[in-house]
Parts: C-alpha cells; sequence; structure tokens
C-alpha cells in the first residue's frame, strides 16, 4: 500500500507493507551499499537496491527513512521536493544557449 501526502514545499510516498518488520539496530544500515536486512531464503539479495534509493533521493534533495507499520511490518517514507533543485550544469547549459542567441541578434 502507498499513501501520498504533499505540502506546499514537498511530496511524500509512504511504502506500507504487513513483512516482519525491520529489526531497531538494523534501520540505519539497510540504506548502506551491501547491507541485506533480513535473510530470505530463495531470494538472492545484494544489498543495493535502499542504498541506490537513499543515494536517489539525497540527490534530489529529499530522504527515505523507515520506522516500524504497527501491529507488523514496515514503513519507508520517501520525501522529495515539490521543485527539485536544478542541477548546475543544466543551468549554465540554458544560459548559455539564451546567451548565444541574444548575439546574434
Amino acid at each position: 500500500m502507498a499513501i501520498i501526502t504533499e505540502d506546499k514545499d514537498k511530496v511524500t510516498i509512504c511504502f506500507i507493507d504487513q513483512g516482519p518488520g525491520i529489526k531497531d539496530e538494523l534501520k540505519l544500515k539497510i540504506f548502506e551499499p551491501y547491507e541485506v536486512g533480513t535473510i530470505m531464503p530463495n531470494i538472492a539479495q545484494i544489498g543495493l537496491g535502499l542504498a541506490f534509493c537513499k543515494m536517489m533521493s539525497e540527490a534530489h534533495g529529499g530522504a527515505i527513512t523507515v520506522q516500524d507499520n504497527q501491529p507488523r511490518g514496515a514503513m519507508f517514507s520517501l520525501t522529495l521536493p515539490q521543485h527539485p533543485p536544478v542541477p548546475v550544469g543544466w543551468m549554465l547549459h540554458d544560459q548559455w544557449r539564451g546567451a548565444a542567441v541574444d548575439i546574434g541578434k
């Protein structure tokens, strides 16, 4: 299940499951590369998925967190700004393109 909330500055998407949950000592570690929260038989796990989610959310000015879901399971919250920051390279490229047009007039 997913819950979406938003305000003028940010959007938060919460993903909720009813699985076994995540132990408190693993809640911060699972966002690090190669950390695996729960070993599940017959499922190959590398431990890069949540690390990638964290890296991408932070690259866009956001965050990802995990907390308990009652009575069982976990809730992952992905928060992103409503208006993500513009990467410097793109901003410079747009400025150069505009300047070239102005010079030619």
